[in-house]
């Protein structure tokens, strides 16, 4: 009896019998020959755990161009702590946690660069308008409400002055996040210019000067500069 096999057994034994067993998996779309080892729910989470999607979480969603300090959540960590939290639930109710592990570690694969808003707005990111003449839009967000906004913005080609003052420190994190992953799609940039007031431009844009006098003199717009 292979070490498979005596891993199959023990589900048997030892599961509730609302688990999934690993012996009883409906197969897959290739098929291939068994593991000594390791059952099928368990080389499906080691698939997902090396794949390159899986990688690429770190930089997803949660894309902190100017972070305060070094604790703050990016999609892997995210991911990570899904899955050991389904992981405890799974042992609670003596689910099969092999299968629960792989579930929770490959449920964000694919996500979009700025959260779960990006499934309806990625395709948009795809083709930008570059105008000659740049428009600078100010937009002063009261909740996460008002974040598409900012994406519809920048899809226009528009640069933006982005206000969070007087703003909820975790929704202006949210508000941030949000920004700064749709500039990574579409290779746009976010710059912060005081902790409540960033510059986000389109791609082929660069701010230059001091930023900060450009705000109190009104916004210069000599000195947002088209590269294109």
């Amino acid at each position: 009896m292979t070490i498979r096999e005596e891993q199959e057994l023990r589900e048997h034994k030892n599961l509730s019998p609302y688990a999934s067993f690993s012996d009883e998996s409906l197969g897959r779309d290739r098929e291939e020959a068994q593991c000594d080892m390791r059952t099928v729910y368990q080389r499906d989470r080691d698939r997902i755990l090396h794949c390159k999607s899986f990688r690429r979480l770190k930089h997803k969603t949660q894309v902190f161009l100017a972070p305060e300090g070094d604790h703050y959540r990016t999609r892997l960590t995210h991911t990570l702590e899904v899955a050991q939290i389904a992981r405890s639930i799974a042992r609670a109710l003596l689910l099969n946690e092999d299968l629960t592990e792989a579930i929770a570690l490959g449920h964000d694969l694919g996500h979009t660069p700025f959260g779960h808003a990006g499934s309806s707005r990625g395709p948009k990111a795809v083709s930008v308008p570059r105008n000659r003449g740049l428009e600078v839009v100010i937009i002063r967000p009261e909740s996460m409400d008002d974040a598409s906004e900012i994406t519809d913005t920048l899809l226009s080609g528009k640069a933006i002055i982005l206000n969070l003052e007087g703003i909820n420190i975790e929704v202006k994190q949210r508000i941030i996040d949000y920004s700064a992953g749709s500039c990574y799609a579409i290779r746009g940039n976010l710059q912060k210019i005081t902790n409540y007031m960033f510059v986000v431009t389109p791609p082929n844009v660069d701010v230059s000067g001091d930023i900060p006098e450009l705000i109190a003199d009104n916004i210069n717009l000599n000195t947002f500069n088209n590269n294109d």
